[in-house]
């Protein structure tokens, strides 16, 4: 009763702000679930009551338990989309709550006022005692003052510092606030009441020549409200370095090698680091600010050459880059005692085997190292130098020819007798065939579209079809359909199915793109929506009427006149069905009651004559149903020259194979991306998915059943509310694993693997502008820098947003406490190459960005929030001028 009586004495907010009435309700649906929502609001006349875009709705209340930003909803007519500020502050055995919410049109055109319909609270516990709703009270633009006072006085700022002010972070359990103060001065800062950690963020020339690390004390403050609390410090340890990059150029004999570089001045090492042929380096906080150095690389000896480098006299202080060339580099060949010829045995599948493979034999500690290409059609190949007698590690990379993948297996060690009866023996084997129909013969990218935006006049560049262009993209997605679910509870209409605008405006970006570029129209198709989590397997007049929407987006794709080749579109068939059905333990005969739904909907369609065409062997059971999709494709489908499919097919796959946590395991210290791969495409194969024994379709004239599968994450921008909270934030080191993954499914079937829907959010440097409502309010995320390659992070997480790495993550399901934990455990990485550089090496054919509010390539998705979608754009459309062909050379 305290913490009652205290929250109703404390001070209301000010007449500045219009205090309103409404309908409120609680209501519980277990003891650890509840929601207080709030209708129809009314001023104190009992008008309903108008906001406009500049206003917000502040709301005071009492709570069982702290209420999340995650869980308030809202919804306003005309629909304007919200973001939401949550305080929370102890009292007594509750938690009274403040909540700032403000909107914003959801498009250019909207009306200028609306009316807030209804807001709903979510929580964790049970609010249905009344004094929970006796509590509540709502202002338009006011709320309560919570908010003290700290000064925060801050040393002056060091010399060569680029920074108007100082970026003062507190933390509390609701999360992180960070504060601006100027170098120099004393500053008083606001904030809501109670207990908070204390730190500044250090400060560095872009160069990182100049590093100021910065402390805070003291280092914790408890805030009054009302109040002044004593002064927190700023001052400053300042450290200086040399930024030398060192830049190995491309040396023949020593191309793909690694070499040995060493910083030292007087025989004491600086720093040494290994670089490959050809890199640039550069190495930071690491070497002193000034002073000479020896910069040198150690002799290395290939193939019995010996590689020379001349060393190098630099001045620190200068900061220039240092290049090797293979002017720098003097040759003279070994002799070896005793050395011997090395056959190799190749064991290859069938005859069509192609293409050349370099196989390594390396000494670590010696460095001597032996190299051949090894053509695949050669009929007793070995190395052509003689190799010294010892014992090496064996490396050989996958490789493409003609657009097929092939892994070498083989021993990983080999000891080399003195007697020349020393084989290297090597297994090759097709992974998989990268020539997917319909879609280049190089890694591609495409993206969501929203609006099917084309422009309506000369000047207009705001449009899909504009974005589309600058990106170069190959291929673009849209749920079929017209709500995206497959329309389960209606037979849609020709007019309302989207299929000929999508097919037609693929057909007009690749006009608009000119030349021999092609972009292929890729419809997702719901014939059983289980992504609301409900299960509708069972559901027979839902099956009718998705299975007929299904049908007849086949035959506009056939019928449509615009489709630019005889491959007319791809299709990905039912996003988390099988993930779903993974997860409730369904198996293949498992009954699903589709048959009869399947015939009507053929009549219905006017394909009555294809239900005796029906193969006998299908049934209603779950791998009965599977067929049944593939048959009706290939079979509506069928191109009347050729006989052969006209569209691509595919199926979605999730990343939480099946589990019911999710994907969580991505977080755990031990990788696991193989063993869940391996149980989806067991799975895979159970259903008749894609059946492992698909291996020898590479060698076949005939597209197999199914001509790849969509590898899906989770759709959301990383640093987005409804992301994070739901265990998606990734780092370098999931995003590794992620395809992992995909690498190991697609081995594992022979199928060639699309990741989908994925995040190109970019993560922000500490140069970016950081809303304290990023969550909500900005689209930040990693796989855009993690994917197309951000330099301005590169190989240093402290470059990144401090606001970002001060973001609290569950510790129970990540393993680490926060962002920037998550980064560091990702350490060695170096992002500033961009991840795509070897996906086509792991099976991977295509990756399809962005969905229906997430960071894709088009503008106008997501619907709200500031972007980084032209950011994107610039980096696919350089991918665009050199991409990465199926072939290796």
């Amino acid at each position: 009763m305290t913490g009652i009586m205290n929250y109703l004495r404390r001070p209301r907010a000010t007449d500045s702000g219009i205090e309103m009435s409404a309908t409120i309700t609680a209501s519980s649906s277990t003891p650890s679930w509840g929601v207080i929502e709030l209708k129809d609001l009314r001023d104190k006349d009992n008008n309903p009551v108008d906001f406009t875009k500049d206003d917000y709705l502040g709301i005071a209340l009492l709570s069982p338990v702290k209420v999340e930003d995650t869980e308030v909803n809202v919804s306003t007519d005309p629909w304007y989309d919200f973001t939401c500020e949550v305080s929370n502050f102890s009292s007594g055995n509750d938690v009274e709550v403040l909540v700032k919410i403000t909107f914003k049109p959801n498009w250019d055109g909207e009306a200028d006022k609306f009316q807030v319909k209804v807001v709903q609270l979510g929580m964790a516990g049970d609010p249905q005692d009344e004094h929970y709703k006796d509590s509540v009270r709502l202002w338009k633009n006011s709320l309560p003052d919570e908010t003290g006072t700290v000064p925060i006085v801050c040393d002056s700022r060091p010399d060569g510092i680029p920074y108007s002010n100082q970026t003062v972070v507190f933390t509390n359990d609701d999360g992180i606030i960070m504060k601006e103060v100027p170098f120099g001065q004393k500053t008083q800062v606001t904030l809501n009441r109670g207990n908070y950690g204390v730190a500044a963020t250090e400060v560095f020339t872009d160069d990182e020549t100049t590093v100021a690390i910065a402390k805070a004390q003291p280092d914790q403050v408890e805030v009054k409200q009302g109040t002044t609390s004593s002064d927190v410090n700023v001052t400053y340890d300042v450290h200086h370095y040399s930024a030398t990059d060192v830049v190995i150029d491309n040396i023949v004999g020593l191309e793909g090698e690694e070499v040995h570089v060493k910083f030292s001045s007087e025989d004491s090492l600086l720093h040494d680091f290994w670089s490959s042929v050809p890199q640039t380096t550069k190495p930071r906080r690491v070497l002193p600010s000034d002073g000479n150095a020896t910069i040198s690389v150690d002799s290395i000896i290939v193939n019995n050459v010996q590689y020379e480098f001349t060393p190098k006299q630099v001045d620190l202080s200068s900061n220039d880059s240092v290049l090797f060339t293979a002017g720098d580099v003097i040759q003279h060949q070994i002799e070896v005692s005793g050395a011997v010829k090395l056959p190799i045995q190749l064991k290859k599948p069938g005859s069509r085997t192609a293409g050349t493979m370099v196989v390594h034999l390396i000494q670590k500690e010696t460095r001597l190292i032996y190299k051949e290409k090894v053509d695949m059609n050669e009929e007793n190949p070995q190395f052509q130098v003689l190799v010294a007698p010892g014992d090496y590690e064996v490396q050989a990379n996958r490789f493409i020819e003609n657009g097929i993948l092939y892994k070498p297996t083989f021993d990983p060690s080999i000891t080399v007798n003195e007697d020349g009866n020393t084989e290297l023996e090597l297994q090759v084997d097709l992974v998989v065939n990268l020539n997917v129909p319909g879609f280049p013969n190089f890694l591609s990218f495409g993206a969501c579209t929203r609006d099917l935006s084309e422009p309506t006049k000369s000047d207009d560049t705001d449009n899909d079809l504009t974005d589309f262009v600058q990106a170069g993209a190959s291929s673009i997605f849209k749920y079929a359909g017209q709500g995206g679910d497959g329309g389960p509870e209606v037979d849609l209409t020709e007019s309302l199915e989207c299929t000929p605008r999508v097919i037609a405006l693929a057909s007009d970006i690749e006009k608009a793109i000119g030349s021999d570029h092609t972009v292929l129209p890729v419809l997702i198709s719901y014939t059983c929506n289980f992504s609301g989590g409900n299960d509708v397997l069972t559901d027979t007049t839902r099956h009718r009427h998705s299975l007929g929407n299904f049908i007849q987006s086949l035959q506009l794709t056939m019928k449509s006149d615009q489709a630019p080749r005889s491959l007319r579109a791809a299709y990905i068939l039912n996003p988390d069905f099988i993930g779903e059905c993974q997860k409730r333990g369904y198996e293949a005969d498992s009954e699903v009651p589709f048959l009869n739904a399947l015939k009507e909907a053929l009549e219905y369609r006017g394909e009555a004559d294809k239900v005796e065409l029906i193969p006998s062997d299908i049934d209603d059971t779950l791998r009965g149903y599977v067929r049944a999709l593939h048959w009706l494709v290939r079979t509506l489908t069928k191109d009347p020259d050729t006989g052969k499919p006209a569209v691509s097919l595919g199926w979605q796959v999730n990343l939480w194979a099946g589990e019911a946590a999710g994907a969580v395991w991505i977080y755990t210290d031990e990788n696991q991306a193989s063993e869940k791969a391996k149980k989806t495409a067991d799975y895979l194969d159970e259903l008749g998915v894609w059946a492992k024994q698909a291996s020898q379709q590479a060698d076949e004239d005939e597209l197999a059943p199914l001509d790849f599968l969509a590898v899906d994450r989770w759709e959301r921008d990383d640093y987005r509310n409804d992301s994070y909270p739901k265990f998606f934030c990734f780092a370098p080191r999931e995003w590794s694993r992620y395809f992992d993954f995909c690498e190991t499914l697609g081995a594992e079937l022979h199928a060639p693997i699309m990741p989908w829907q994925v995040s190109a959010a970019r993560t922000p440097t500490f140069k970016d502008e950081v809303s304290n409502n990023f969550s909500t309010a900005q689209h930040w995320g990693t796989g855009g820098s993690c994917i197309l390659g951000d330099p301005g992070i590169g190989s240093e997480y402290y470059r990144i947003h401090k606001r970002i790495l001060s973001l609290k993550l569950d510790e129970v399901q990540f393993h680490v406490k926060t962002v920037e934990e998550l980064w560091k455990r990702s350490k060695p990485f170096d992002i500033s190459i961009p991840g795509y550089q070897g996906l086509h090496l792991r099976g991977i054919f295509a990756v399809l960005l962005g969905g229906g509010d997430t960071t894709g390539i088009v503008s106008s998705l997501p619907q709200a929030g500031e972007k980084q979608d032209a950011w994107v754009r610039e980096r696919l459309g350089e991918y665009i001028k050199d991409p990465i062909y199926f072939q290796t050379e």
